[in-house]
């Protein structure tokens, strides 16, 4: 309870606000304030008696008492179904059937990484779970990953693991956020990553385990249980797996490891919070300026994440086709941010979120308006799919929350040109 503090006096104040008016928030903080000033005043072991007894809203039992496994957790004994049976009735799955973590299978997943099993990569709020290598090895077998997709995992979850990433936000807030992973370089095309035709659909199967690895991590480990510590309202299909890689063979400008620091020939994998893919179609623009222009149309749609906020890092995933005419027709990645930041626009009336937000709005042509990203330089560009006149648009979770990208590495963070090298190390 309260992240470690069991005697941490509790205020309830009803969430979420945009259901309330301005009147009845005045009146919870009347409601509020004089018990505000009771704790602050109070002597901690007084408190603590007052507490003991006093009733507050709290998630019903969490049924994952602790992570399972291997070294620590039950022996699985019999048939496939029975190992299921066990680990649904101890909610330790994502709905989905699972692989068993048998500790042959998870001996053979930590032998794709130098690291010790008992290293504590990272310790995730809002649970405080602790991030071993092996109970990330556990999850990893769990979701159906060969060996050879443990680096991937494991870099992944150290990109999650850094704090301007806000992975505690993600889980907590109502908006249907969810860690996308994006993969680039040379590991794409050794693994069979997937930049093309249906890459955030079925098939293929380094982007689906790879993604619900690193989604069963966040469910087991960090707490991203649905109506407990998740709050998401609706959620979305990336809660169970959203796994890409950029399409570097048709990719007209620099790819995104480039971009983020690292060499082309270092395998990257980037970790991006956002919403659920919005496909952009466009089967009339001959020019690039057209395809931008229905670009922003679509971004600058009301209740869309980026423009709510007026701020954020917005993902744009241009399809080969569009990318081509876009370079055609000279722009590079910074003209079309640039285009992006001054057209992709909504006005500040009628957005209602606007009435108490007047801070996150700018001015333009004398008009107060939300742009969909601070600065130009928020905005990502990046190239993947197959053929046709479609693009995507990811909107980002809120301004408190950035990607981050992690190198394919040893652990002494010299990069791997084959996952290969794991096994020599």
């Amino acid at each position: 309870m309260a992240l470690g503090m069991p005697q941490l006096p509790i205020i309830v104040v009803p969430h979420p606000p945009k259901r309330y008016t301005a009147d009845q928030f005045r009146t919870f903080a009347d409601a509020a304030v004089p018990e505000i000033v009771h704790v602050l005043t109070t002597p901690a072991d007084q408190l603590a008696k007052e507490y003991r007894n006093k009733e507050y809203p709290r998630p019903k039992a969490v049924v994952r008492s602790r992570p399972v496994f291997a070294a620590e957790g039950p022996e699985v004994r019999g048939s496939i179904e029975a190992a299921n049976r066990l680990f649904y009735g101890r909610g330790w799955t994502d709905g989905l059937p699972i692989i068993p973590p048998t500790r042959p299978a998870v001996a053979r997943m930590l032998q794709y990484t130098d690291r010790d099993p008992d290293e504590v990569m990272a310790i995730f709020k809002p649970r405080r779970g602790k991030a071993t290598v092996e109970k990330i090895a556990i999850n990893a077998v769990m979701a159906g990953c060969i060996p050879e997709y443990f680096p991937v995992v494991l870099a992944a979850v150290e990109a999650m693991a850094a704090p301007e990433f806000n992975l505690a936000g993600i889980i907590a807030t109502t908006n249907p956020a969810s860690p996308l992973l994006i993969i680039n370089g040379p590991v794409v095309k050794e693994l069979e990553v997937n930049c093309g035709y249906g890459l955030f659909g079925s098939v293929m199967r380094a982007n689906a385990a790879i993604g619900r690895a690193v989604r069963l991590v966040v469910l087991n480990i960090a707490g991203g249980e649905p109506g407990i510590y998740d709050r998401s309202t609706f959620g979305q299909a990336g809660k169970y797996s959203l796994c890409m890689a950029e399409n570097e063979a048709e990719n007209p400008w620099e790819p995104l490891n480039v971009e983020r620091g690292y060499r082309k020939e270092v395998s990257t994998v980037t970790v991006f919070g956002g919403a659920a893919p919005q496909n952009v179609l466009d089967m009339t623009s001959t020019t690039g300026e057209g395809i931008l222009s229905t670009m922003c149309g679509n971004m600058v749609a009301s209740g869309s994440n980026n423009i709510a906020a007026g701020a954020g890092q917005p993902l744009i995933i241009f399809g080969p086709e569009q990318a081509a005419v876009l370079a055609r027709d000279g722009f590079n990645k910074q003209k079309i941010r640039e285009y992006i930041y001054e057209y992709a626009r909504a006005p500040y009336p009628p957005y209602t979120i606007a009435a108490d937000h007047e801070d996150l709005c700018f001015t333009w042509q004398d008009h107060p308006v939300h742009t969909v990203a601070s600065s130009p330089e928020e905005i990502m560009i990046m190239v993947a799919g197959g053929g046709g006149s479609h693009s995507s648009f990811v909107a980002s979770f809120f301004d408190g929350t950035r990607a981050v990208t992690r190198p394919i590495a040893l652990k002494d963070g010299t990069p791997v040109k084959s996952v290969q090298e794991f096994t020599l190390s």
